[in-house]
């Protein structure tokens, strides 16, 4: 190619060049002025979200990375003209913030998760706190191809493509236009500017300033740390008196309330009366239209008061941050209840609580136990309890665990009296037999082996004590014997009862009788009339296995509790008095000669000695 050629081409290009960066910037100059009228109308301004809230396809319209020429960034302007027009709000990874740059709304997925979420969160502060969730119960799964926008029929719906709606608003009227207030409010407005729907009467679980609690609007937590969706616990306006603030488990326990409201506090809030940065309103109270809200007042000659806001965490509590500008966190200032142990089923089935521990978590499974889900409970949810390690089948290893006070809130509480497998019976139902059957024989040997070791060493000291007394007594009887005032082999020289009390009285002179026969043979070891020393022998073996055993019977085989106890005391002693009976009437004739009323003659005598050693 000639020079002059070369020349000629290279200035045709140049002109062509300075010709198209002449119309992309006049054109761009009038899109920004159209866009900018347009911002000053619905205030929210359009950003790009951070490349890291998600990966976008290749085919996506907004790209993560910056523009790298004038033509990039004229394409990304067309394309937000365009969704501008089709009344897109926002789409994919393109946020919005509110006025003063407070608040963002956008799509989000907590902890990186695979389920995506419309939502509202501070944009002015390092820390992700979302304070508004959207399609709590429907996520997102393609954030890339999702749009937020007004539909033709003037709602506001999240599309995941044109006829999948994922969510939508619930006004009537057609919505025209939207506000994103700096308050964190999301306003449909109708063509004259009403508001038709806002984001403020459908909260989630956190409570900002002008947000109002009534009858219809209340908190509801987050299912867990991970999971926006709806929770196990809830912050409402009590239905039945509309007089105080109440903490609900699964929309029906109340486990905690605020207190009758006094007119200027909640009577079990005393912190209300604290000067800061709260003014309470209460409209209506005690009638179904009541209405309860907050605002902000600035302090200390503050431009603004401090970012705040109140939340029903997934931990069941109800819970006062402030945003702390030098560490950069959230401060918390107040919490209810302030033991966590109170919130109603926090720990779920078999989980253990401790107040006192110094654990970030309050719940715990014993030893032998795990959680159902570990997921759950790394991010906050314990309601699904606890469950064993190995199954619902117990072994020899199983018992009881000292932890210390135990207090049960909203429990059903059981009482028995039996061996574990009793108590796994309860827990579980069918016991597992052989199991059961194989510590059952156990402690039937245990037990017998204990009481026959009883029995022969108390038969033992029993035979030692009786040899012993025989030598005794004999020498007694060498040295002249000793009194006996109640023993007389001639019924008719037997003191009556009168007598008796006289003589402990004093009032008779008492006299030495002769040792009785009856008495001379016991020491002796001879027979007196059928009647010889070791007759009681039998009925005491007896007596020491009918009141070792039948306590095992009623009590262990039967468990019959502690009716068992009761009548393993009452039919031991009700039958040796019977065994007696039958021994003394029906086996030693000669020692019985029937019944006879002398054995009451003067018996108020006894009475009033009775009555006076009783005194």
């Amino acid at each position: 190619m000639s020079i002059p050629s070369f020349t000629a081409t290279a200035s045709s290009m140049i002109s062509v060049y300075i010709f198209f960066f002449f119309l992309v910037t006049t054109s761009d100059a009038s899109f920004v002025d159209k866009f900018g009228a347009n911002e000053r109308l619905s205030a929210p301004r359009i950003t790009q979200s951070p490349s890291n809230r998600f990966a976008v396809s290749s085919n996506f319209a907004f790209t993560t990375q910056k523009p790298l020429n004038l033509l990039a960034n004229y394409t990304r302007r067309r394309i937000s003209k365009k969704l501008e027009l089709a009344n897109v709000i926002i789409s994919g990874n393109i946020t919005i913030h509110s006025e003063n740059n407070t608040f963002q709304l956008g799509f989000f997925s907590p902890h990186e998760s695979s389920k995506w979420y419309l939502g509202i969160w501070y944009s002015s502060i390092p820390t992700p706190t979302y304070v508004w969730v959207a399609n709590r119960e429907t996520p997102i799964t393609k954030p890339a191809s999702c749009t937020l926008q007004i539909t033709e029929t003037g709602k506001l719906a999240i599309m995941e493509s044109p006829n999948s709606v994922i969510w939508q608003s619930t006004n009537n009227e057609r919505a025209t236009d939207f506000r994103f207030l700096d308050n964190g409010n999301l306003v449909l407005l109708s063509a004259t500017g009403a508001t038709l729907w806002q984001s403020f009467n459908y909260p989630t679980d956190t409570w900002l300033p002008g947000m109002n609690i009534t009858k219809e609007q209340s908190l509801t937590s987050w299912r867990s740390l991970a999971d926006p969706s709806p929770g196990l616990y809830s912050l409402r306006l009590n239905p039945r008196e509309y007089n105080e603030i109440e903490l609900v488990h699964n929309k029906s326990v109340s486990y905690w309330s605020t207190g009758n409201w006094t007119g200027a506090k909640f009577a079990r809030v005393p912190e209300m009366t604290i000067e800061y940065i709260y003014k309470f309103h209460f409209a209506n109270p005690f009638t179904p239209a009541a209405s309860f809200w907050y605002t902000e007042i600035a302090k200390d000659r503050a431009l603004s008061p401090p970012l705040t806001r109140f939340q029903v965490d997934v931990d069941g509590r109800f819970k006062q941050y402030t945003w702390s500008p030098q560490t950069e966190n959230w401060s918390k200032f107040w919490s209810q209840p302030d033991n966590w142990c109170k919130v109603d089923r926090l720990c779920g089935d078999l989980g253990f609580c401790e107040s006192s521990s110094t654990s970030p978590k309050p719940c715990s499974c014993l030893p032998g136990f795990r959680p159902v889900s570990d997921y759950d409970w790394e991010f906050g949810d314990y309601s699904g309890g606890c469950v064993r390690e190995n199954g619902n089948s117990c072994n020899e290893t199983d018992g009881f665990m000292e932890v210390g006070v135990m207090e049960y809130e909203g429990a059903v509480l059981i009482s028995f009296s039996g061996s574990i497998s009793f108590l796994r019976e309860i827990l579980f139902g069918v016991p597992e037999q052989g199991t059961v059957k194989k510590n059952e024989s156990k402690s039937v040997l245990l037990i017998v082996i204990i009481l026959g070791s009883i029995a022969i060493f108390v038969l033992a000291i029993g035979v030692l004590l009786t040899l012993q007394m025989r030598r005794k007594s004999k020498r007694r009887t060498e040295d002249g014997g000793f009194p006996m005032l109640n023993l007389k082999d001639n019924e008719d020289m037997r003191p009556a009862m009168g007598m008796v009390v006289n003589m402990l009285e004093g009032v008779v002179e008492v006299h030495s009788p002769p040792a009785p026969k009856l008495l001379q043979a016991l020491i002796s070891g001879e027979s007196y009339h059928g009647i010889r020393i070791d007759s009681g022998n039998g009925i005491s073996m007896s007596a020491l296995i009918i009141h070792n055993g039948v306590p095992y019977l009623f009590i262990t085989i039967f468990k019959w509790g502690f009716a068992g106890a009761a009548a393993a005391y009452d039919v031991p002693a009700w039958g040796i008095s019977l065994a007696q009976v039958v021994y003394v009437v029906g086996w030693s004739k000669d020692g019985w000669n029937d019944l006879s009323w002398l054995a009451f003659k003067d018996i108020w005598g006894f009475v009033r000695l009775s009555i006076a050693s009783a005194e």
